[in-house]
């Protein structure tokens, strides 16, 4: 991925090269693909692996004690797309936010966000999944990412 800077003053949007060409601007995501296909859910996991080796050092490194470690090696559903359901769920809901909005439980390193990123890349996406919910999933997790990366990385 490299980075293109449109205009003077304008944040820069990065440019996913994998097969469904999807957009992303780092103050609002704007995907420019159908992204409820499997090409499309690629290229959102290919964007929070990017987003994920860029977190600023602001961002607490995971350790066995954190919400995602425990939740990533804790039990799994009946299908694999139970199992990706409920650990979302359980890490990433709306009630799980800080008083500013933003997720509570990202943490950075192989105990972290990196667990997430390698669960994601090894998850067979077309054993029965709703391509739908895991886009929403992923689309926020996304925004979260650029949201902290932006944030954090101009200061």
């Amino acid at each position: 991925m490299s980075p293109f800077w449109p205009t003077f003053g304008q944040p820069p949007i990065y440019i996913c090269e994998c097969p469904s060409p999807c957009v992303i601007n780092l103050l609002s995501i704007q995907l420019t693909a159908n992204m409820s296909t499997l090409a499309g859910i690629q290229c959102l996991i290919k964007e929070i692996a990017m987003l994920s080796n860029s977190l600023p050092l602001s961002v607490p490194n995971g350790t066995k004690d954190h919400k995602i470690w425990c939740i990533m090696n804790g039990h799994e559903g009946k299908t694999a797309f139970e199992t990706f359901n409920k650990r979302f769920d359980a890490m990433f809901t709306k009630e799980l936010h800080s008083a500013d909005g933003h997720l509570l439980y990202i943490h950075w390193g192989k105990l972290g966000i990196d667990l997430i990123c390698s669960y994601l890349l090894k998850t067979n996406w077309t054993a029965n999944f709703s391509l739908d919910l895991v886009e929403i999933k992923l689309l926020h997790l996304t925004t979260e990412l650029t949201i902290l990366w932006y944030i954090y990385d101009i200061f």
